[in-house]
């Protein structure tokens, strides 16, 4: 199997690591090799490693070196150099998963001209599937670009987790974690004013905002709120980091008003936190209000600071929330039930000879 991805796309580069790690260290399962279709830098770098790629790729399906492709991709360019990926498999009779990790693709598609739309359309109707995220993404494919029902699968991404919980504290400042990229819409904003409300701060609590984007933008809203010294601003984070981050909080909060299904939410219910997200994407086919999690409404500040006093206040709220995150991750988010499933999907659509 070739396991194609966007060279530049931090989730689906860590949905591609997960999953390729997990066929490595399984002996039974699929064999696979990586391969990126854009590389970092200036257009020039990416154009040529593009160039490369599509050379490779045209190789495989003359030698016949891969069973099918298994394409990750989200919106704008991802999807034009999907769509010679594509080309390639069709001409060459070589099978072709489209994964689509994107939470903007509405907005791209509406913004597409009828021309360029119709390619978009061919591109996933030539498909052997369609990976989506979630139901509600599935939905949209099938009526947007006329896909027929047994053509699109769900499969919600996974994530690894620790083997056993740390410890937390009952009592004490409490730990909330923002992982994603400041900016508006993973609603990075709202939360610093949420922190900000009166009910809010005046609880014991510290918060860390991790990831890059405009850092300094919301480190000077957080001074103007008053909260410099209470929320803490990493910038971007290793893997490492990452983890470390989340083993020692205890709520995980993502105000964001556009996702797909995120795996910063899917990482916080693995390490048993208490998440709070509002119901956007695949997110509420994973968090149910009051039982997994708490849901409010993007840009719902005030809501949002409820939600926060609630579980700052509540310490058996936070427990109930995070055992009961933890059990729906090890059911349907461990990355070896998503890698079973994964390679269930690719005998079904090209059995091994």
């Amino acid at each position: 199997m070739l396991l194609v991805e966007d060279g530049t796309h931090g989730g689906i580069q860590r949905a591609v690591d997960y999953l390729a790690a997990e066929f490595e260290a399984t002996p039974d399962a699929p064999r696979v090799e990586r391969l990126a279709l854009r590389g970092r830098g200036s257009l020039a770098a990416s154009l040529s490693v593009f160039a490369a790629a599509l050379g490779q790729i045209a190789w495989s399906v003359v030698r016949r070196r891969h069973r099918l492709l298994h394409v990750n991709m989200t919106q704008r360019g991802s999807t034009a150099r999907a769509f010679f990926v594509v080309v390639i498999a069709r001409l060459g009779r070589t099978p072709v998963i489209l994964h689509l990790h994107s939470s903007q693709y509405r907005d791209f598609l509406d913004g597409l001209p009828a021309p360029m739309l119709a390619l978009v359309r061919w591109m996933f109707r030539s498909a052997d599937r369609v990976v989506v995220l979630g139901d509600i993404w599935a939905a949209y494919v099938r009526d947007t670009l006329g896909l027929e029902d047994d053509r699109v699968l769900v499969m919600r991404n996974a994530v690894p987790g620790p083997q056993a919980l740390p410890a937390r504290r009952a009592e004490g400042t409490l730990r909330i974690l923002f992982l994603g990229q400041l900016g508006p819409r993973k609603g990075a904003g709202d939360l610093i004013d949420a922190l900000a409300r009166p009910d809010v701060a005046a609880l014991p609590w510290e918060a860390t905002m991790a990831g890059d984007g405009d850092v300094e933008v919301y480190r000077a809203r957080a001074t103007e709120h008053a909260l410099a010294e209470r929320i803490h601003f990493t910038g971007w984070v290793d893997e490492p980091e990452v983890q470390r981050l989340l083993a020692r909080a205890d709520v995980m909060v993502l105000p964001s008003y556009a996702e797909g299904l995120p795996l910063s939410v899917l990482e916080a219910l693995a390490h048993g936190l208490a998440v709070i997200a509002t119901p956007v994407g695949a997110i509420p086919e994973v968090i149910e209000d009051g039982t997994s999690g708490l849901l409010v409404a993007p840009g719902e500040v005030e809501a949002l600071a409820g939600a926060l006093e609630h579980v700052v206040r509540d310490q058996d709220l936070r427990a109930r929330l995070a055992m009961n995150g933890r059990a729906r991750w090890e059911r349907e988010h461990a990355v070896p039930v998503y890698a079973r499933h994964m390679a269930a999907l690719y005998d079904e659509v090209a059995p091994a000879p």
